[in-house]
């Protein structure tokens, strides 16, 4: 599995089946011994949560969710963060948009709608929605309602609170309006990642191994399990001609690495970034993956500004790109390029160079973003002339 895979156009039932190979390919169902039918019954009744909408659904969740996977899967994450936690970042990344309807938290807020009255006033409507609807569905029996307890082979009632803990944590933090702050704090992050590592090279006595299933909700350092190999690759469309490479899961097998004991904030705030960057991360793909990706966002947001504009509400998304030319198809290519770069410039890039500080294993994805920015900035000029 890795980061050329394209699956833009499958189905509900291919998702379902990908999502769940993902939960199994990733190695915490085997370490945390999970059942994989309960798993894919998890992830079918996730699925139904999702609404029919051209950007935020099933398909974004999946692919949220196998970025994540293939972050999390990284040596230097697994050294970093326990299977327990590596299984809740996996369930909010397949729950983080649950019950998206493709409009925004301006919107909810201007409009005073029933989510936002549910929230008591919360900017973050729409993540405090997922969140909630994610605990809902990892509540212990008889407190849930549909489908079978994905937790249940946890051993404790301490070990679901910190798995619902993280889920909703960085569920939240997918809000925008925390990405700056996320960003400056991953600095800091890398840095004290970088200083464990030296010690465990044998310049600090803080580094152990353990056995795996041990929650870090009590402080205890436990063996990562399934290797990830990384490897390079090209693909036809890729700008990086290679540069790209692909973090695979269920590679061959490789020795766990030790545990590197950062501080329970840092590892939350980790799993935070992780799908944060999962979220916003689509250019790390191949050029054609992203470009279809994108005009899925462009369509929501321009249903999203004809809906404000009929109900006299502030816009809340960009305006859609003007009408295509069909004497100058290059000019609609050109705009749709600089409003991409726009966002990869100012919030992808950044986040992704700081995660790459802290996961080095990530830094062929930050060259193949680095490759697309440069194409839609070959794009931008060429219609313009230059």
């Amino acid at each position: 599995m890795s980061w050329d895979l394209d699956f833009t156009g499958y189905g509900n039932e291919e998702l379902v089946q990908l999502a769940s190979d993902i939960f199994v390919a990733s190695g915490v169902v085997e370490e945390l011994g999970l059942e994989p039918t309960v798993v894919r019954n998890f992830v079918t009744v996730a699925a139904g949560h999702y609404l029919d909408v051209p950007y935020h659904n099933f398909n974004h969740a999946v692919h949220v969710l196998h970025a994540t996977a293939l972050m999390s899967g990284t040596a230097r994450a697994r050294a970093l963060l326990s299977p327990l936690e590596r299984l809740a970042l996996l369930l909010a990344a397949l729950c983080h948009d649950l019950g998206h309807d493709g409009r925004s938290n301006a919107f909810h807020t201007n409009s005073a709608s029933e989510l936002s009255r549910t929230y008591g006033g919360q900017s973050a409507v729409l993540e405090h929605h997922h969140a909630a609807i994610a605990s809902a569905l990892l509540l212990p029996p008889p407190c849930r309602k549909g489908g079978g307890d994905v937790l249940a082979a946890l051993r404790s009632p301490e070990e679901r609170a910190e798995v619902l803990r993280v889920v909703r944590s960085a569920i939240l933090h997918t809000d925008m309006t925390r990405h700056f702050e996320s960003v400056r704090r991953l600095a800091d992050l890398a840095a004290a990642a970088g200083r464990l590592e030296d010690a465990a090279d044998g310049r600090g006595p803080i580094v152990s191994g353990g056995a795996a299933h041990t929650s870090d909700a009590v402080g205890l350092a436990v063996a990562a399990g399934h290797p990830a190999a990384v490897t390079s690759s090209a693909d036809a469309d890729d700008p990086g001609g290679g540069s790209g490479g692909s973090t695979e899961l269920g590679g061959a097998t490789a020795q766990a690495p030790s545990r590197l004991l950062l501080e329970a904030s840092d590892r939350l705030l980790l799993a935070q970034a992780l799908l944060h960057a999962a979220d916003i991360g689509n250019a790390v793909r191949p050029f054609h993956v992203n470009d279809a990706i994108s005009r899925r966002v462009r369509a929501e947001f321009a249903a999203l500004r004809a809906e404000e504009e009929a109900l006299g509400l502030p816009a809340s998304v960009p305006p859609p790109l003007p009408p295509l030319d069909p004497d100058q198809p290059q000019q609609g290519a050109a705009a749709a390029a600089r409003a991409e770069l726009r966002f990869l410039d100012t919030f992808v890039e950044p986040l992704w160079e700081r995660l790459a500080g802290v996961l080095p294993e990530l830094e062929p994805q930050l060259r193949r973003l680095r490759a697309n920015q440069e194409r839609f900035r070959r794009i931008a000029e060429e219609a313009a002339g230059r």
